[in-house]
């Protein structure tokens, strides 16, 4: 399932209540991880108490050269195969080889 929120704040509670309904939720932002929506949500799950893995893809806090936007994205992982990627280790159990 793909939530698009539309916003940052508030996280809206149902994204929270649909949250509980999954064993792990992936946030994805083209924008620095710290502060970011992944943080707003891990709050809001904790706020009410959601046990859920989450993982969030984002351009993290370091900085990221210039060039085209296809290409940062690749280079920091917010690409299809990085997505991809986040949710296979996200789900991954001891001893699959991921």
């Amino acid at each position: 399932m793909v939530v698009d929120p539309r916003w940052l704040l508030p996280v809206e509670p149902a994204v929270v209540h649909l949250a509980a309904g999954f064993r792990q939720v992936v946030t994805v932002e083209d924008n620095a991880g710290p502060g970011g929506f992944g943080d707003a949500v891990a709050r809001a799950l904790r706020r009410e108490r959601c046990v859920v893995a989450l993982r969030t893809v984002d351009l993290g806090a370091e900085f990221v050269r210039q060039g085209s936007r296809t290409d940062l994205l690749q280079t920091c992982g917010v690409d299809v195969d990085g997505i991809v990627d986040a949710v296979r280790r996200g789900t991954a159990r001891p001893g699959d080889n991921m």
